[in-house]
């Protein structure tokens, strides 16, 4: 999940992914920060992020980010293509934006109160 301060996938500290899960996005103590609960290694899935208080945007989307990583290889058997859902829970007055950047990866834009 990509905060809307960040410009690029897999850079700290505005993308919560595997290599940063409970990245610092908002201000000390305010339970307002995203955290990967569950991070699928073997293919299968679910993977899950959780933002339990996400700060609303205006003119820029959160974006989250569908990374086909590998279909088979050093923790997988090959499952071929996937098929991929996006569920955004509980999150008043969100629109949801569907855009495609590149095979393999899927951006879902989201704002929230704005955009």
């Amino acid at each position: 999940m990509l905060h809307p301060g960040g410009e690029e996938w897999h850079q700290d500290p505005w993308d919560c992914y595997f290599a940063n899960p409970n990245p610092d996005w908002g201000a000390s103590g305010i339970p307002n920060n995203p955290y990967l609960t569950i991070d699928d290694v073997n293919g299968s899935g679910p993977e899950e992020i959780v933002y339990p208080e996400p700060l609303s945007t205006q003119e820029v989307p959160y974006r989250v980010g569908i990374d086909y990583y590998s279909s088979g290889g050093l923790f997988s058997d090959d499952f071929g293509q996937s098929t991929v859902t996006v569920s955004v829970y509980d999150v008043p007055k969100a629109i949801v934006l569907i855009n495609n950047s590149g095979e393999g990866f899927k951006n879902v834009d989201l704002c929230l109160q704005g955009c």
